[in-house]
């Protein structure tokens, strides 16, 4: 914290010299810079040190429990990520790639395929980011094998419908193909996604022996079930609210409005009488929703 409250008479510049032989320092320099100060340090100025920033987050990656993951937003709202099961969340570099204005999504691969083993938690990313989706799901069954990030990465990408049907058709062809794979997706596909059990028991063969598949579709079905009462108490919620807030405007639109006369231009109609207030009445109006005006 004195190094970030002291940057005019410490300069990065100054620091970052200094910490060139010691890069495990370096990095938790620029980590801190990068968590504390991100308005001041996500910028062009510091493109070249970004660079390094990345590099040493993938040289590193095996000891980054040094490090606090934590995002730049939470970092300067207070607020920390402790608790999350989800990997992208503990990546370091993950969190700097969603932020930083002058890192490189190439630059950044190349350095997780550079490692052993190769990052493929950041390289799922970062391929996600490019665009090249099915490249990162290969990934995510092939190396990582795990049955139940695959099917959120895929669950995450169906807004779009052609780029989800592809990944949908690739995950359970991966699956049919592999006993112990498609034994892991009868355990969590109900969790995410109605469509996919039933597709995936339809396409299972015949002749295909499955370890407790019997209680495996009892609890599709109760995950389906769950998920549908669910939608439907949402549904409820949403039409309730809906109706409240329509009763509210309608009651709103029937109130009047008091109005000063003094204040209205042009001529207008009191009860029967010809058009003009005169000076010497103070009174109000009340404008009526059918249109009608009435002293008040």
């Amino acid at each position: 914290d004195l190094l970030l409250k002291a940057l005019d008479e410490i300069p990065i510049v100054s620091v970052e010299r200094q910490l060139q032989n010691t890069p495990v320092d370096l990095l938790w320099y620029v980590h801190l810079l990068f968590t504390r100060d991100i308005k001041h340090y996500n910028t062009k100025e510091y493109a070249d040190y970004h660079r390094r920033q990345v590099e040493l987050y993938a040289v590193f990656a095996g000891s980054r429990a040094f490090l606090d993951p934590v995002s730049p937003a939470s970092a300067s709202s207070g607020l920390a990520q402790e608790g999350s099961a989800e990997e992208e969340d503990k990546s370091s570099m993950i969190q700097f790639l969603k932020w930083s204005v002058n890192a490189s999504f190439d630059f950044a691969l190349e350095q997780c395929q550079r490692q052993k083993p190769p990052l493929y938690t950041e390289m799922v990313f970062i391929l996600d980011k490019k665009g090249q989706c099915d490249t990162a799901l290969t990934l995510l069954l092939e190396k990582v094998r795990d049955v139940r990030r695959a099917i959120q990465f895929v669950e995450k990408d169906s807004h779009e419908a052609d780029v989800s049907k592809e990944l949908w058709d690739q995950l359970i062809k991966y699956s049919l193909k592999h006993k112990e794979f498609l034994t892991g997706m009868l355990d969590y596909a109900g969790l995410y996604s109605i469509e996919l059990p039933s597709r995936l028991i339809r396409e299972i063969p015949v002749d295909l022996k499955i370890k407790g598949l019997k209680q495996k579709l009892i609890n599709i079905v109760e995950d389906y079930r769950f998920q549908r009462s669910l939608r439907e108490a949402c549904r409820a919620i949403m039409a309730k609210d809906f109706k409240d807030k329509q009763n509210e405007l309608h009651q709103m639109q029937r109130n009047g409005r008091r109005v000063d006369p003094r204040s209205l231009v042009g001529g207008f109609r009191v009860g029967g009488g010809t058009g003009k207030a005169t000076p010497a009445w103070n009174g109000s109006l009340c404008v009526c929703a059918n249109g009608r005006v009435e002293l008040a």
